[in-house]
């Protein structure tokens, strides 16, 4: 949420029952299997990122080099902030009278950037009926009269350009918000003038347009929307189509977009985030986007009627086959504030470039604004990514060579219901099952526990005997007796206890069997220490849900290109978990610390933690999975409310 309010961006999941989950961790037990015979130098300790990005480090060092920004000394120190002089800028806009135009100039005003005294219009057929010459823009005590030229005469627009140049010199720059009749012919105007562009409006030839600005030689700003949070929330899932591939099979997107009734097109933003998801592996087609553009349809959005004439609405709701997992990603946008601060950040970029000597990018957009200074970070976070070797992988998207007949799943944490539902996914996929398993004290265990549990699939019926962790000694002897039975191929999958977590993994190294840890809380960084120690493989994750951990490795990289993008952002957060779990969900925390670089006002101890039955159902959650589900809300607003 923007400081103002007029700006609201919302990440929502809420997965119910242990199915995601558990097929998340056969996926991770199979990654493993596929390294497990490799006589390459393997990475020991692996998480979700490892699963989800297999195969794709080409297309990683492909997106990464798309982020190469602006020679670092044409900025300052920091995060690259202009050292370029905003008095040597003068602003030209070009859509008077249009709402955005206005506000632009409006927040040049107040921003004390100078406007240019003549401004460029679309044709006067498209403009309202009071359309006039000039056009005053006021702030406090400041007026200032603008000519408006319309482009019904080519020739004077052109003319009031090169006079505009003459007058203001090289610092002259063009904002153009106008209409997407005049787009292409406005940008060889400008190109043809020689002045510097920032185009903002949507629609004509968008290849088009790109030729334009490459060979022009001058300046080019292009996005389809001005909102840095917008462009950035946008640009995190484009790069998570890129790294993680696939990550969304299985799953339906439906899209919701709402603007005024007078853009007939359907949202660039809407199309973009489809395409992305499709190589995602989502369900989605720009076809299928439901465009709204009526009062009525808008309104029952939540669009306030005085934002009728100036909104942005988008809602990508992913939804599994078997409707037990959903994400939700929404933004709304209300007024033209948001965009136009947005415009003058472009702005002032473009002028920490102009003054250069170096050989600088001529065109740019929106991620170059957010990630400027930020080279360094990108390529240490791109580190983190590293794959283990390509020769463990088959072709495609890395699937898994290695036989899944060698592989032995030793569960730890029965009778719990997700070491259940793993042990059930086993048998549905064919995976075998160890005769023994581990298990948390019995003190924090059901009543009804039995030293043997019965798993059943069809007619398939196996019989597994549980050791518990109040004698570790018999958990060891559990341990070797199945790896001299199993051999190699055995892995333990541990959904146990957070009081059991490090010694388990302590266990597990001793015995020198892979694990994975899909257990929350313990000490973290203990855990990882051990395992990095261990020499055996180690899987650890907060989650073992693919999508939800797209998401949060999205947000987190996001952090790491685009310090600062939500300033002036307060982000709200609710989770909600089963009664039983005691700590904060370890995603919320990590999202409230990405967001925090990102520059919101949030904190870990104001996340809203749900664990009555009352507030789990008021949020949507089924009765049947009150003790089975994950829930998470992120909501950030703009000081004004506007976003």
């Amino acid at each position: 949420t923007s400081s103002d309010g007029s700006a609201r961006f919302q990440i929502q999941d809420k997965i119910t029952g242990f199915r995601v989950n558990a097929e998340g961790t056969l996926d991770a037990l199979r990654f493993m299997g596929a390294c497990m015979d490799s006589a390459g130098n393997i990475q020991n300790v692996l998480c979700m990122k490892h699963v989800l990005a297999r195969g794709s480090e080409s297309v990683i060092e492909q997106h990464s080099a798309k982020l190469t920004l602006v020679p670092s000394a044409t900025a300052g120190e920091g995060h690259g902030e202009a050292t370029y002089d905003a008095s040597q800028l003068t602003v030209m806009l070009s859509g008077l009278p249009g709402r955005m135009c206005v506000e632009v100039g409006n927040a040049c005003l107040r921003q004390g950037l100078r406007l240019a005294d003549a401004a460029l219009s679309g044709p006067r057929e498209v403009g309202p009926r009071w359309m006039k010459n000039e056009i005053d823009l006021v702030h406090g005590s400041e007026r200032v009269t603008i000519r408006v030229v319309t482009a019904d005469e080519l020739g004077a627009q052109l003319k009031a350009l090169q006079e505009a140049k003459s007058k203001y010199g090289e610092g002259l720059v063009v904002v153009d918000f106008t209409h997407p009749s005049v787009v292409n012919a406005h940008a060889e105007l400008y190109a043809t003038a020689g002045v510097p562009f920032i185009m903002g409006t949507m629609g004509g030839d968008r290849d088009a347009l790109l030729k334009t600005a490459e060979s022009s030689g001058v300046q080019a700003f292009i996005a389809p929307t001005m909102c840095k949070q917008a462009a950035a929330l946008e640009l995190a899932v484009v790069r998570m189509a890129a790294d993680f591939p696939g990550a969304f099979a299985g799953y339906r997107m439906d899209v919701v977009e709402s603007h005024p009734s007078n853009m007939a097109d359907t949202s660039m933003t809407a199309k973009t985030m489809v395409q992305a998801f499709q190589r995602l592996g989502a369900d989605t087609k720009v076809d299928r986007i439901q465009k709204i553009r009526s009062e009525e349809g808008s309104m029952a959005l939540g669009i306030p009627k005085h934002a009728l004439d100036s909104h942005s609405f988008h809602r990508f709701t992913l939804t599994s086959s078997d409707g037990s997992a959903r994400f939700q990603i929404q933004d709304k946008i209300t007024g033209f504030r948001v965009n136009a601060e947005g415009t003058l950040d472009a702005l002032r970029f473009m002028g920490a470039c102009m003054d250069s000597a170096g050989n600088i990018q001529n065109v740019l957009c929106m991620k170059h604004v957010l990630a400027r200074g930020s080279e360094s970070v990108i390529e240490q976070h791109s580190a983190k990514l590293t794959l283990v070797p390509s020769a463990t992988a088959g072709e495609g998207h890395g699937e898994a060579t290695y036989d899944a007949s060698q592989l032995t799943v030793m569960l730890s944490g029965l009778p719990g219901r997700m070491c259940v539902e793993v042990g059930n996914a086993c048998l549905r996929q064919g995976l075998r099952l160890a005769d023994a398993a581990l298990s948390g004290p019995r003190e924090v265990g059901p009543r009804w526990m039995k030293n043997e549990i019965d798993l059943v699939h069809g007619s398939e019926r196996v019989t597994i005997r549980v050791v518990t962790a109040d004698e570790l000694g018999a958990q060891l002897k559990a341990l070797q007796e199945a790896k001299s039975k199993y051999g190699e191929g055995l892995v333990v999958v541990d959904f146990t206890h957070p009081s059991v977590v490090n010694a388990h993994a302590e266990l597990y190294a001793t015995a020198g069997v892979p694990f994975i840890m899909g257990t929350m809380g313990g000490d973290r960084d203990a855990l990882l220490k051990t395992a990095e120690s261990s020499g055996v493989q180690a899987f650890i994750a907060p989650t073992m849900c693919k999508q939800a951990a797209a998401l949060e490795l999205a947000v987190v990289r996001m952090a790491a290109d685009f310090p600062g993008a939500f300033a002036g952002y307060r982000m709200d957060v609710v989770e909600s978990h089963p009664s039983n779990m005691a700590d904060t969900s370890m995603t919320a925390k990590t999202m409230v610390q990405a967001f925090q670089r990102l520059g919101a006002d949030t904190k870990v101890d104001r996340i809203q933690k749900i664990r009555s039955e009352e507030g789990s159902m008021a949020l949507g959650i089924p009765k049947h999975a009150l003790d089975s589900h994950s829930f998470h809300r992120f909501t950030l607003t703009s000081s004004d409310g506007s976003a």
